[in-house]
């Protein structure tokens, strides 16, 4: 299915946005209210000039960024979050900010970033950033750097790591969940020093979910869940708080269960296990049966094809593995990977295949004609980095009577991620059951059988769909791109 407008989750997000931009307002200007003046003023010079961000360093470890502008959406980034420190009109460190900050992570592990649907404002958007485990803590070190020959104040540093739902065709950002720790009280910074932190995200501030820890990021077509570590320093109620925010990927390492536990779906439309896709009407009958339903990202999907008393010969088999985002009661599908087992598969694979053409009314274009509507198992978007392979000994075919073939496709190089049916807020405590505000992502597995091709028309062809379920057994560095 195409995408439809998301005007239900707008509403939402615009209105929550404005919650969460009033809150954060009110936060601020409280914090701000509540300080008073240090024993001695900052002894600094009124504009402070700090040095420039080096951004030609995307493998280093240490992260180093400094605010910019005045709000981190632009044009670039309409998903930039305004902070109300960042609007300097004049005096002591409000031209520019008193501090340059470096944030370091105690892991070695990167992940290539892009820059779709990015959280960050483009000052901050690194092409590698550091990879986290979902479960934590979140270790590192906050270093700051005062200017050359002065003292500055700070009244302490919070160091908070947050969770986001981005929409493609929505404004901003809703905050899931956040979590924050003080790394350092009150003092004088005189030279650089290193603040070294752990946060442990046991104490995540996720309403009525059992999730712990974080979710794993997701960068799709439509949706996004995206985090990012925030590092605030707290300065006096005459100048400005200076923040600093810096992206990083979280995966979440939960292995497959194990094929002895059962399937993870419901029954087939037989009553069989979820594990066997069947398609009872392609001229005979055809089973594909899976070993498990339960998949690892990086793992091999293994079965078999049973096929039993065909009296039409069948040229193609191929299996396609279908990735849907849920927004509000729509759902965008698109391809990620495909594997032909019987057969050629042409330029592009299964997935490359046109849609039959169907007669629509003259009265109403969007209608098609009764009974003339032809359905098709071809998904018209594919992935830009979906994964092409074939069996490494692949029958060419055609098959008749009956028999069976062997079935193994890598998913090493397919674009998958764990699945993850409920994203947004309004999934939790709903016991499991998909509405109307349901974010979610999910896996299908199409198996498509295809007759030999009849002169001057398309080959007939057969499938059926069975969901699948992904997910990850370890930390992944890198992507299917870097690897």
């Amino acid at each position: 299915l195409k995408s439809k407008p998301f005007e239900h989750m707008n509403d939402v997000l615009k209105s929550r946005s404005g919650e969460i931009v009033h809150a954060a307002l009110s936060n601020e200007n409280s914090e701000s209210n509540g300080l008073h003046s240090p024993p001695n003023i900052d002894r600094q010079k009124p504009t402070q000039v700090t040095s420039d961000v080096d951004n030609k360093a995307d493998n280093v470890d240490s992260v180093t960024t400094k605010r910019s502008s005045a709000c981190g959406s632009t044009d670039e980034n309409p998903n930039g979050i305004c902070r109300f420190d960042a609007v300097n009109i004049g005096g002591p460190g409000w031209f520019n900010d008193v501090f340059d900050l470096s944030l370091e992570f105690d892991t070695a592990l990167r992940f290539k970033d892009t820059p779709t649907l990015s959280l960050v404002p483009p000052t901050s958007y690194k092409r590698w950033v550091p990879l986290i485990d979902a479960h934590g803590p979140i270790k590192g070190k906050v270093t700051l750097h005062p200017p050359p020959g002065r003292t500055v104040w700070t009244y302490g540093i919070k160091v908070a790591v947050e969770e986001h739902l981005l929409l493609l065709e929505s404004a901003g950002s809703e905050l899931l969940c956040s979590a924050t720790i003080d790394v350092a009280p009150g003092q004088y910074i005189e030279e650089t020093k290193s603040f070294p932190f752990t946060l442990p995200l046991e104490s995540l501030d996720r309403d009525n979910s059992s999730v712990v820890g974080l979710r794993e990021s997701y960068v799709g077509d439509m949706l996004a869940l995206r985090h990012q570590m925030v590092v605030k320093i707290q300065r006096p109620w005459y100048t400005f708080n200076v923040i600093s925010q810096v992206p990083i990927f979280v995966q979440r390492v939960i292995p497959p269960p194990s094929p002895q536990h059962g399937p993870i779906g419901p029954n087939n439309e037989e009553g069989g296990p979820n594990t066997v896709v069947v398609i009872p009407d392609c001229n005979g009958r055809a089973e594909l049966s899976l070993e498990s339903d339960g998949l690892d990202v990086e793992g091999v999907i293994k079965g078999a094809m049973t096929y039993v008393n065909l009296n039409t010969p069948i040229s193609g088999a191929h299996i396609v593995i279908i990735r849907t985002e849920t927004i509000g009661g729509n759902m965008f599908e698109s391809v990620v990977g495909e594997h032909t087992f019987l057969g050629e598969s042409g330029p592009g694979g299964p997935s490359h295949k046109v849609n039959p053409p169907t007669n629509y009314s003259d009265s109403n274009p969007n209608v098609p004609v009764p009974d003339e509507y032809i359905a098709s198992p071809y998904v018209e978007y594919r992935h830009p980095e979906i994964s092409s392979t074939r069996e490494k000994e692949c029958m060419k075919g055609p098959i008749i009577c009956t028999g069976q073939i062997k079935v193994e496709l890598p998913l090493a190089k397919v674009p998958l991620t764990p699945t993850m049916p409920f994203l947004g807020p309004e999934a939790e405590g709903n016991d499991g059951e998909e509405s109307e505000d349901t974010v979610g992502v999910r896996y299908f597995l199409r198996l498509i059988l295809e007759e030999m091709a009849v002169a001057g028309g398309m080959a007939p062809s057969y499938w059926n769909t069975h969901e699948v379920f992904f997910f990850r057994s370890r930390l992944s560095p890198g992507n299917y791109e870097s690897e």
